[in-house]
């Protein structure tokens, strides 16, 4: 589980995706991204750019 009190206030949105996502062997990985809908690679998108 990740320590949201060690992750900055900004990045919190994106830190819930990476601890829905977190995934060590690359296949997995890659199968996992090409899973995701398209609304939650909007929220995704939307979260990364209000972190910027």
């Amino acid at each position: 589980m990740m320590d949201l009190q060690r992750v900055p206030a900004p990045l919190h949105d994106v830190s819930a995706f990476a601890q829905k996502s977190r995934v060590v062997d690359d296949r997995v990985r890659e199968a996992a991204v090409l899973s995701v809908s398209a609304a939650q690679a909007s929220e995704f998108k939307r979260a990364v750019q209000a972190a910027k």
